[in-house]
């Protein structure tokens, strides 16, 4: 798993300090920002209990969502109609 992660990390040019949970926390935290659905983020994530889920569920920036939105991110289920790149947008709860 080193091996392969570090293969990926490198073509992504990423620096060495980005280790095999990093992307696993920062997805976490994207996807509750936007979809603030706890119980499918523990479903997705794969975690057995949600106290674990918890721990890797960072609190973010009210905007987060919106401004993952702009940048072509979206995590919510029902998505809607298409989103123009920098387009503020609801996202619902």
């Amino acid at each position: 798993m080193a091996e392969a992660f570090a293969k990926i990390r490198d073509a992504a040019k990423l620096g060495k300090d980005v280790v095999p949970y990093a992307p696993r926390h920062t997805w976490a935290a994207w996807f509750y920002a936007q979809a603030k659905d706890f119980r499918r983020l523990v479903d997705l994530g794969g975690w057995n209990k949600s106290d674990t889920a918890n721990r890797y569920c960072k609190v973010a920036q009210k905007n987060l969502g919106n401004r993952l939105l702009q940048h072509g991110w979206d995590f919510r289920e029902d998505v809607g109609g298409p989103v123009v790149y920098g387009e503020l947008v609801t996202v619902r709860k």
